[in-house]
């Protein structure tokens, strides 16, 4: 199963609101954008030909571009809503995973319905760097069922201590065996099995992503980035930055604004509101 982005995908956010819908019956479009989705309250079924999702309070719900669905809406729903575009391969179908309510979620798509509603450039570093913290934690729970409870919990201080200070150079294995209570052999042998790489390629990758993100969206040297982005040294980091994907950090940049062409002109916000009529 492939979850969520390859590693030279590039993210345009469209719109982030909230809605508060009533109960309904609706046949929706295919959706112009992929949508992440935040239940706040309500219960709504989905239903994708046979595929049949049912969401209430507390559940996280993916949305594909491009699939038409219809929803029964069987309370008031409060929502919050992430509509946004990519330039490489997604998960293709939709799905909903129930989340904890003292999770990282809820704060996620309240932050960022924030930041998205001031519009202010020097907050568009914190609102990517947080949709892709977002982004963590929504494959967080799309894996666990890979491993027993237990193990994904004895892990999870040291995935949310790297997603929280990836930018630290200093981040060492045998520290975050310690976080989680584990030798550091067994330690590696879960996280591999949880994530399919090892605790410093899952670091790299955390970098990498934020550098990308940076890259498109601030007007600071490579070096700068670089250092923000926890790296060190230069050298290393426009290597693992090419051997990711395939282009060096200032070959990336430019080659963005061509990425960003294929989504077309930004459509008003509204136009991606729910409504009663055509869903969300």
């Amino acid at each position: 199963m492939k979850l969520f982005f390859e590693d030279e995908t590039t993210v345009k956010l469209r719109n982030i609101y909230h809605s508060t819908l009533h109960r309904s019956h609706v046949i929706c479009p295919p959706r112009p954008a992929h949508a992440l989705v935040y239940y706040f309250s309500g219960r709504n079924v989905f239903h994708y030909g046979d595929l049949h999702l049912t969401c209430d309070k507390n559940t996280l719900l993916y949305l594909p571009q491009g699939v038409p669905y219809t929803i029964d809406r069987m309370d008031e729903t409060e929502i919050i809503v992430i509509d946004f575009l990519t330039s490489g391969q997604f998960l293709s179908d939709p799905f909903c995973k129930k989340a904890p309510a003292s999770g990282p979620l809820p704060d996620h798509f309240r932050k960022l319905l924030a930041l998205w509603r001031r519009q202010t450039p020097w907050e568009m570093p914190e609102m990517l760097s947080l949709f892709w913290q977002t982004v963590g934690a929504v494959r967080h729970l799309t894996v666990q069922h890979y491993l027993p409870e237990s193990r994904t919990r004895r892990i999870a201080p040291a995935i949310e201590y790297m997603e929280e200070h990836f930018a630290e150079p200093d981040i060492r294995v045998s520290a975050l065996a310690r976080m989680c209570g584990m030798s550091e052999r067994y330690f590696l042998q879960i996280f591999r099995s949880y994530l399919s790489s090892s605790p410093k390629e899952f670091l790299i990758r955390l970098r990498l992503n934020q550098a990308k993100q940076l890259l498109v969206s601030e007007n600071l040297s490579v070096s700068q980035i670089a250092s923000l982005c926890g790296f060190s040294d230069l050298f290393y980091f426009s290597r693992a930055f090419r051997g990711k994907t395939g282009m060096t950090p200032s070959e990336y940049r430019r080659n963005y604004v061509l990425k960003v062409n294929m989504f077309g002109p930004d459509r008003p916000a509204e136009k991606y509101e729910a409504s009663e009529e055509n869903g969300f």
